[in-house]
């Protein structure tokens, strides 16, 4: 598609001469379009517009020598353990907290809401994990040396260290002009313990940490005195609490469970990162492990790291991430988690400290906390004794608002199917194109999307379904908008009036003409119907999916006016009372799969249905079409054209699926050609 050249080395002068060394550079240059020229070093790059890459097409390159980089961590892991110990001398000096990790400053003529400016202002220009902003996720290093395990009857402290990557909707936020806030904590038990004396986990972050990637300083000891014998299957169950940033109501993001000893009875000793998951064990179960909670959801780029390791007098440091000290397997992202922790690097927010957080649900709620009382408040804000009526479980924060709606992303569709067409016999489309919000026509555009009039046209068929109700299986599709509330996707069906005649040789796809024998026309594509669904909710996309109904003809222009500034529920409720919307009478729908755009198809949260456009008229009745299975399908387009010995074997002769696969592309291509003739002529621009 393109390609680039520089130089990674450059000439510097010595007491011996010239030499090459590195040369470390941050680089965003952009792409020479086509193959890579016979004479890299002379030749002038050209382009032309049959290239495959965009004119000004960019590339972000970071070379940099890795003894150096691994030299500058080791410095700037020495320096924070010197700022950490001179940090907590401090905080001792001035009498402030006690057991936590939550810290605020008693002297309030020094402090700006509890939180020194000398400190803030370090929060806001370095951190001590500043790898989180280059590295999402960093192997274990089998060569780190571990001490010995302590056993069953041994004292063992647990250490909880980070929260890596806390949701969008459990952390602050500014959009539009409102601010949603978020507080964590950490809370867990120990189950099988043998010991009903041993306490629960109960540790808050450090104020100057990350609110996206909080900190902590907490240890627990069990077995302080090491007189009892633990049970070799005792668990440690650790869920994170937050303040839902959309609600305000206190929640979990997400739990975790692991095992402190193995069949030995030798302590887990190391660290771990502990994917979260949205669930709890089932209460029916009898014998809880370390994978009763696998069956659950796992928390999209959410993980705990915490450590298990003999007891020792002093705390023993937490080591930098990057050293490879935890065990991070389990949590390895995947593309689509990759792709959301960049998003969350790239917030200008990313670097707002729990302590800037609390700060702002203080001020959100309209709460005066004096700073020597914000231990007490910060603890019981996240108290779900005080927050909750009696027996009533905390609820997890909704797993599809964890990622807020970003342009760069997008969001997905997938038109997967539409029910109850008129009749057998057509070979359908679905064409899909956005509306604009009435908000979003002012905004500004990002310049890669901008003048972009987005729309798209299904292709692939699954032929097993119903010519009624064909199903279609393209992967999904990025659209771009600006987020607006009343941006909708507007589909329109489409099938077209033609006659396909298969290849005499059987070995490349057929030829399409009208009924007429000549060139497919304009007048040979057939609107059967049409429908819209709205595209966002709030900060958010709409995930799920999409069930509406089909109405009659082409879109009314009034509606199209009117529902880029009204819900589509209301548009379509006021429409159909004055007549200019009419319901197929076959009461057919259309299904449509909407989800952010940072998950790609394999990897997608799942979706709930939704059915609330289906309400305009009897639900019931839309579903009992959907599950409607009688007709032929759309393997008898296909056939019907073809010799008689293939049409009486069916799908099962062994050249069906070729002639499946020329009859698709051939008629893909003329619906494709005609429908973009039909764009260009309404002027609304080549697909």
């Amino acid at each position: 598609m393109g390609w680039i050249k520089r130089d990674l080395f450059h000439q510097e002068t010595t007491v011996s001469g010239f030499v090459w060394v590195p040369q470390p550079q941050f680089l965003d240059i952009i792409l020479h379009p086509g193959k890579l020229p016979d004479n890299i070093i002379d030749e002038v790059p050209s382009y032309c517009n049959s290239e495959l890459i965009q004119q000004g097409s960019r590339i972000t390159l970071t070379v940099y020598d890795p003894f150096l980089e691994t030299q500058r961590h080791q410095d700037q892991q020495e320096e924070e353990n010197n700022d950490s110990l001179r940090y907590n001398k401090e905080e001792e000096d001035c009498g402030r907290f006690e057991k936590g990790s939550l810290r605020t400053n008693v002297d309030c003529s020094q402090c700006s809401r509890g939180v020194r400016p000398e400190i803030r202002r370090k929060t806001r220009s370095s951190s001590s994990d500043d790898h989180i902003l280059t590295v999402p996720w960093v192997a274990h290093n089998p060569s780190v040396a571990l001490p010995d395990p302590a056993r069953v009857n041994e004292a063992f402290d647990l250490y909880i260290d980070v929260i890596r990557y806390i949701p969008d909707n459990a952390t602050i936020t500014k959009v539009r002009n409102e601010v949603h806030v978020v507080t964590t904590c950490v809370t867990g038990r120990l189950i099988h313990s043998g010991r009903d004396d041993v306490p629960d986990v109960l540790a808050f972050p450090v104020i100057t940490s990350r609110a996206r990637c909080p900190e902590f300083r907490y240890r627990m000891t069990v077995n302080v005195k090491g007189k009892v014998t633990l049970d070799p299957n005792a668990l440690v169950l650790l869920r994170v609490n937050t303040v839902d940033s959309d609600t305000g109501k206190l929640s979990v993001i997400g739990n975790t469970v692991v095992s402190l000893f193995n069949k030995h009875g030798d302590l887990n000793v190391g660290g771990f990162q502990l994917k979260l998951r949205r669930g709890m064990p089932s209460k029916g179960q009898t014998l809880l492990t370390a994978s009763s909670l696998n069956h659950h959801p796992m928390i999209p780029c959410c993980s705990l790291l915490i450590r298990l390791l003999p007891h020792t007098q002093d705390p023993v440091p937490p080591p930098g991430y990057l050293s490879g000290f935890y065990f991070t397997e389990d949590a390895e992202p995947n593309k689509s988690e990759l792709e959301i922790i960049s998003s969350f690097q790239q917030d200008k927010e990313f670097t707002v400290s729990v302590g800037d957080t609390a700060a702002s649900l203080m001020s959100k709620e309209q709460t005066e906390v004096p700073c020597e009382q914000w231990t007490a408040w910060y603890e019981e804000r996240l108290d779900e004794r005080k927050h909750l009526p009696p027996q009533q479980p905390l609820e997890h924060l909704s797993i599809i608002h964890m990622v807020r709606y970003r342009q760069r992303a997008g969001l997905r569709i997938r038109i997967s199917q539409v029910h109850g067409l008129k009749r057998d016999g057509s070979y359908a489309n679905a064409f899909a194109r956005l509306l604009k919000g009435g908000s979003a026509l002012h905004l500004p555009e990002i310049a890669e999307f901008s003048g972009k009039d987005e729309k798209f046209l299904t292709r692939k068929h699954d032929f097993a379904s119903l010519q009624r109700s064909p199903r279609w299986v393209d992967t999904s599709q990025v659209l771009h908008p600006n987020c607006d509330i009343h941006s909708v996707l507007l589909v329109q069906i489409f099938s077209i009036n033609v006659v396909y005649t298969p290849d005499r040789s059987g070995q490349e796809p057929g030829q399409v003409t009208s009924r007429s024998g000549g060139e497919p026309e304009p007048n040979d594509l057939l609107q059967l119907g049409w429908s819209a669904i709205p595209l966002f909710d709030g900060p958010y996309v709409k995930t799920g999916v999409h069930n509406a109904p089909l109405f009659r003809g082409s879109p009314h222009a009034n509606f199209l006016d009117y529902v880029i500034s009204h819900s589509v529920k209301s548009a379509v409720d006021e429409f159909l009372h004055k007549k200019w919307l009419k319901l197929t009478k076959e009461y057919s729908s259309i299904t449509i799969e909407v989800w952010d755009g940072h998950y790609f198809d394999d990897e997608r949260i799942d979706l709930p249905v939704i059915n609330d456009l289906l309400t305009v008229d009897k639900t019931n009745k839309f579903l009992k079409v959907q599950s409607n299975k009688k007709g032929k399908d759309m393997t008898q387009l296909v056939l019907q054209s073809l010799d008689h010995r293939i049409r009486k074997a069916g799908r099962n002769h062994p050249e069906y699926n070729r002639e499946e696969q020329f009859f698709e592309e051939a008629m893909a291509e003329t619906f494709c050609r005609l429908v973009e003739s039909a764009l260009m002529t309404t002027g609304y621009g080549p697909l």
